[in-house]
């Protein structure tokens, strides 16, 4: 469902129910940000080399884009939780540690996104998805943003353009900056070099065409990859899934 304008716009909400006690997560990381709200069952989060997080019915639980994680999900019925899936890209960057709070008061308005559609209007659902989102803005943890700000040009063309031919150097000129000094700062900004950023949305934006129900040879004519072989490798190589496998499902 696409909603509004821009990135910050498109979700998706989900219903999911499983029985007992297993395991699940992502080893690459999901290309949006995900929020979850914990109807039943409790899970022990494991991410970023040894940080845990454990979460309980009436908290919400906030993944960021392209977190590697693992949870470990245990019930005496049934797991129950409300996902939210957007797309966000300036909201990506300044939230990027994974976060939970307490908050039950939400559980109405994730259970009224997940209901049929034809039970509000879009602008209805839309102005769910912002109170929802304003509600958590006063806890969640920000990156620096100093330096999001400083590359903040070089972002925004990366995310909204086609970044195929793209040269660090036009990069660091959009931010009046060295090269040397532009890489230093994005690293710091971003927490990888520009040319991985770069591949890595190309890549994302692939494995949601793909997700979508694109065939390879579209995906490659869309994003300029050079054949189906070669985006095989690329995915392989950088997030770590074949496109067979992102058709997959991935629950949280």
């Amino acid at each position: 469902m696409k909603q509004g304008q821009d990135h910050f716009c498109r979700y998706l909400a989900e219903h999911h129910q499983r029985t007992g006690c297993y395991s699940a997560g992502t080893t690459v990381g999901f290309p949006s940000p995900h929020l979850a709200y914990i109807i039943s069952g409790s899970c022990r989060v494991e991410y970023d080399n040894g940080s845990v997080l454990c979460l309980h019915p009436g908290d919400v639980w906030y993944i960021p884009k392209g977190l590697a994680y693992t949870s470990h999900w245990t019930t005496e019925s049934d797991v129950i939780f409300d996902k939210l899936v957007f797309e966000a890209d300036d909201f990506s960057l300044q939230y990027r540690t994974m976060q939970a709070f307490r908050l039950p008061e939400l559980g109405s308005a994730f259970a009224g996104l997940v209901g049929p559609r034809n039970q509000a209007s879009p602008y209805g659902s839309l102005s769910v998805f912002f109170h929802i989102l304003g509600t958590l803005a006063p806890f969640l943890k920000q990156e620096n943003t100093a330096s999001l700000q400083r590359i903040h040009p070089a972002l925004k063309y990366l995310q909204q353009q086609d970044p195929v031919s793209i040269r660090v150097e036009d990069l660091a000129a959009m931010c009046y900056m060295s090269p040397s000094r532009f890489y230093e700062v994005f690293r710091e900004a971003v927490g990888e070099s520009p040319i991985n950023y770069k591949n890595k949305i190309r890549l994302s934006h692939a494995r949601m065409l793909i997700q979508e129900g694109k065939k390879l040879d579209e995906v490659c004519e869309l994003l300029h990859f050079s054949s189906p072989s070669f985006l095989r490798r690329m995915m392989k190589k950088h997030l770590g899934i074949t496109p067979k496998e992102a058709k997959q499902h991935e629950s949280i």
